[in-house]
C-alpha cells in the first residue's frame, strides 16, 4: 500500500524556481531535483543519477536545458532521457531519470505524485489557471501529519464550504455571497510525520482595490479560525 495518497500536491512556489538553475527539494520523504527550462516550463525528477547514484543536486548543473551529472557528466534532457555520455557513444537503456508530471498554476508548481509513477488520472481544478484571477498566499506552516485529517471536517463547518480536490488540495465552493472569491488549502507531506500546509485565496482581478482588500481580510480571519481548531 502506498504511504502517500496518489494525486496532485503543491510542490513549490513558482517564484522560487528560476530559469537555468538546478534545485533540490525534499517532499514525500525523498529528494527531488527540478529546474525551469528556457521555455519557462518546470521539470521535476528523482534526485539520483541512475549511473552510480550521484545526487544531481549536489554539484550538478543545467546546460542548454539539460541536467549534467556532477560525477561523470552524463546529460539528461527535459524528458529525463540521457542524451550524452562524454566518454561513450552507446547510451544504456536504463539511463533515464524518473520524472513526475507537473503543472504551474496559481503562483505555484503542482506535482502529480504516486509511488508507482502513474500518469495523472485527473487534472488540477481548471479555475487555478484562469487568467482573470489573482492568487495571494495568506499563510504557511508545518504541522503534524495526523492533524491534517481534522482539516476536512473543520472546513465543512467553516464560512466557506470546502471540497477536497485531491489528497493535498482543498478548494472552497463558490457561493452567492463570495462568487468572486475562493480559498485554496494545500497540504504536501515533507515526510510521514510532517505536512507543509499553505493557505491561499483567489480574487477576481476586475474588483476594485477596496473589494480586494475586504476579501483578503475576510480570508485571513477564516484562516486564523481554522488554525485555532487545527493546532
Amino acid at each position: 500500500m502506498s504511504k502517500y495518497p496518489i494525486g496532485w500536491y503543491k510542490f513549490e512556489e513558482s517564484k522560487k524556481i528560476k530559469k537555468g538553475k538546478l534545485y533540490t527539494i525534499n517532499r514525500f520523504g525523498k529528494a527531488f531535483v527540478c529546474f525551469r527550462s528556457s521555455d519557462e516550463s518546470v521539470h521535476i525528477y528523482d534526485a539520483y543519477c541512475p549511473h552510480l547514484g550521484a545526487h544531481l543536486g549536489v554539484g550538478g548543473k543545467i546546460e542548454k536545458d539539460k541536467i549534467v551529472c556532477p560525477f561523470h557528466g552524463w546529460k539528461y534532457n527535459t524528458a529525463g532521457e540521457c542524451v550524452e555520455i562524454p566518454y561513450c557513444k552507446s547510451i544504456p537503456k536504463r539511463a533515464q531519470l524518473q520524472s513526475y508530471p507537473s503543472v504551474e498554476a496559481a503562483r505555484g508548481i503542482y506535482v502529480y505524485f504516486s509511488e508507482d509513477f502513474r500518469k495523472p488520472e485527473e487534472s488540477i481544478p481548471a479555475f487555478l489557471q484562469k487568467p482573470d484571477l489573482d492568487f495571494r498566499q495568506l499563510d504557511s506552516l508545518q504541522i503534524d501529519w495526523n492533524k491534517y485529517e481534522k482539516l476536512s471536517e473543520i472546513a465543512v463547518n467553516s464560512k466557506f464550504p470546502i471540497q477536497a480536490k485531491g489528497p493535498g488540495l482543498f478548494i472552497s465552493q463558490e457561493s452567492n455571497s463570495f462568487k468572486d472569491f475562493q480559498m485554496i488549502i494545500s497540504g504536501t507531506p515533507l515526510n510521514d510525520q510532517v505536512l507543509d500546509l499553505t493557505f491561499s485565496c483567489s480574487i477576481d482581478r476586475n474588483l476594485n482595490p477596496f473589494q480586494k482588500m475586504k476579501f483578503k481580510s475576510t480570508a485571513k480571519n477564516q484562516v486564523e479560525k481554522i488554525l485555532q481548531h487545527l493546532l
